[in-house]
């Protein structure tokens, strides 16, 4: 773009870069308002998903409906070896060469699916051992749906590198509407039970499979320097994997580690209260999505004032929703989940402060991230891994549920206090400001 206005004066050069860069800040808005509004429209889909299935199937069917769809979404995600991110950086560096990127990455998912196939089958007997045996070998076949999870997430990253947000966000969409369309014909025909609600979850991450059959056809991927791809994909995305795997532990971990000690009843109440908790991370899930590309290949300096003013936007929001939450909680659950699932309501608390905690730490991150410091992301989230296992373990039976919730709060909090020391430490900048003032609000509000 700049070579293009270069013979230009030299104040309609002026003139027109600013006009580039007041078009990129409202488009990168207007990106963050859509993501942002299509995440609250997939948190009311969720919602109604889960009031469906809770008041169909009690607590106890609905632990058993997590027992099922937890695995294939678990080990598929942590088995990604740091590939989609990896493509989405490799396509926002060398756009020219995105056929020959997807191609590989479309050949490593294969791999990666398949093996997470054999590795869900051994681990889910010894994970499950307080389930029916039918659900075990139950849950051993929805494994077939971990290859689907990994290209769902495959194919978001590649429309988000094309800058494709309203493609993206419909695919985003497309997951949770066609499970609750399917749950609901179900619950209506009289057939919902656990095995028939996880089958619903699980067919739903089909339509990702169908947009690449679309785009290979469209245009076909060159074979041509494929090998090539295919290493620079797992360059970059080993690196970043350490932050992918550590991510997805953060998501999962606690009900991993939980399923196979407490009785489906209590997974169920868990379940209702973290799903609650956790859609408060739409919020920095949006800020992340326009994050992410657009700090990618700045200056270091430029990178760390956009995750500054990033993550002011984002705590507050955060906190405004989760105190709104945290108050409305028992009204939420009783009327609309039933009175068997207000034991939900404490442990639905401690993991709202986590979750905003973590979604803090996710937007920091971003600026090692784009600064090409992935391994120090991987790093800081391996070290609070290993705190929060123990605690976790060491809670759960003390605390019982809230215990869960206790250990990740408490392991989130370290986190925070150690990606903000590496600021200064790493990078040799300031640590960002964390609180929103009054005239950026109004900035804020200007600009919509």
């Amino acid at each position: 773009m700049r070579g293009r206005y270069e013979p230009l004066m030299r104040l309609s050069r002026t003139r027109v870069r600013l006009s580039l860069a007041s078009n990129s800040r409202s488009r990168g808005f207007n990106v963050g308002l859509q993501t942002l509004l299509t995440g609250m429209l997939i948190l009311v889909l969720n919602l109604v998903t889960g009031v469906i299935t809770a008041r169909a199937l009690s607590p106890a069917g609905r632990g058993e409906m997590m027992a099922i769809v937890l695995w294939p979404q678990f080990i598929a995600f942590t088995l990604t070896l740091g590939i989609p991110t990896s493509l989405l950086y490799n396509i926002k560096k060398f756009p020219r060469e995105e056929g020959e990127f997807l191609a590989a990455t479309m050949l490593l998912g294969l791999i990666l699916g398949a093996l997470s196939i054999g590795v869900g089958v051994a681990v889910i007997p010894m994970q499950l051992g307080v389930y029916p045996q039918s659900l075990i070998r139950f849950a051993q076949w929805a494994m077939v749906a971990a290859p689907l999870a990994f290209f769902n997430v495959v194919v978001s990253c590649v429309l988000m590198a094309r800058d494709q947000f309203l493609a993206y966000n419909l695919l985003r969409l497309s997951q949770p509407l066609m499970a609750l369309v399917l749950i609901a014909a179900a619950w209506m025909g009289g057939a919902l039970n656990p095995y028939s609600a996880a089958t619903a979850v699980l067919i739903a991450y089909l339509p990702p499979i169908a947009w690449v059959l679309a785009e290979f056809r469209r245009r076909p991927p060159r074979s041509a320097g494929v090998v090539d791809a295919s290493k620079r994909l797992l360059s970059y995305g080993l690196r970043a994997y350490g932050a992918d795997l550590v991510a997805t532990l953060s998501d999962y971990l606690d009900r991993v580690l939980i399923v196979g000690v407490v009785n489906p009843v209590m997974m169920g109440l868990y379940v209702v209260g973290a799903n609650l908790a956790q859609a408060l991370r739409m919020v920095p899930a949006a800020t992340v999505t326009v994050l992410f590309p657009k700090a990618a290949g700045q200056s270091q300096e430029e990178t760390v004032a956009l995750t500054g003013r990033a993550v002011r936007a984002t705590l507050a929001t955060m906190v405004v929703t989760a105190v709104a939450a945290a108050l409305a909680g028992p009204f939420v659950i009783g009327t609309f989940y039933g009175s068997e699932f207000i034991g939900a309501v404490p442990v639905m608390r401690v993991l709202l402060a986590d979750v905003l905690i973590r979604g803090v730490v996710r937007v920091l991150a971003q600026a090692f991230m784009a600064s090409g410091r992935p391994g120090l992301v991987s790093i800081v989230q391996g070290v609070t891994i290993g705190v929060s296992i123990p605690l976790v373990l060491l809670l759960v039976p003390r605390y019982g549920l809230v215990g869960a919730g206790l250990g990740m709060l408490i392991a989130s909090a370290f986190q925070l206090i150690v990606t903000l020391a590496c600021f200064p430490l790493v990078l040799r900048h300031r640590v960002p400001r964390l609180r929103i003032t009054l005239d950026e609000v109004a900035s804020f509000l200007r600009r919509r």
